[in-house]
């Protein structure tokens, strides 16, 4: 049989140690509770307290101080680059003299594309 321990609060009331837990927790405040090893899942939280409005933390990223360089280039762009019209860009790729990759509905030009287009030209 086990013997449950109990405590007379600061108000006088007869507490068990796994009350005690549970208040300690409660005035915790959510910030504690979120660091903890098992947080709690949605429907949990939404069950405790309906009205309360679910914070989802979002996975970890570092800041960039520095941007990526470019490395793909769009039509207009590599048109205006090279001092070419555009459509003659686009008829390069479609002729696939320029090699491109699409995004979505997009044409995108990679830099070693437009050295390879360059490199291989004949000079008049």
């Amino acid at each position: 049989m086990s013997v449950l321990r109990h405590d007379r609060s600061t108000d006088g009331v007869l507490r068990t140690a796994g009350d005690r837990q549970r208040a300690d927790r409660d005035q915790a405040g959510p910030a504690t509770r979120r660091n903890q090893a098992t947080p709690r899942g949605a429907a949990q939280e939404r069950a405790r307290n309906p009205t309360a409005k679910l914070h989802f933390n979002p996975v970890g990223t570092t800041k960039m101080t520095e941007s990526l360089p470019r490395r793909a280039w769009t039509p207009k762009e590599v048109a205006a680059q090279l001092g070419i019209p555009y459509e003659t860009v686009l008829d390069l790729i479609h002729k696939k003299k320029l090699g491109a990759v699409t995004a979505g509905r997009y044409y995108l030009i990679p830099d070693f594309e437009i050295e390879n287009f360059l490199r291989t030209q004949k000079l008049p």
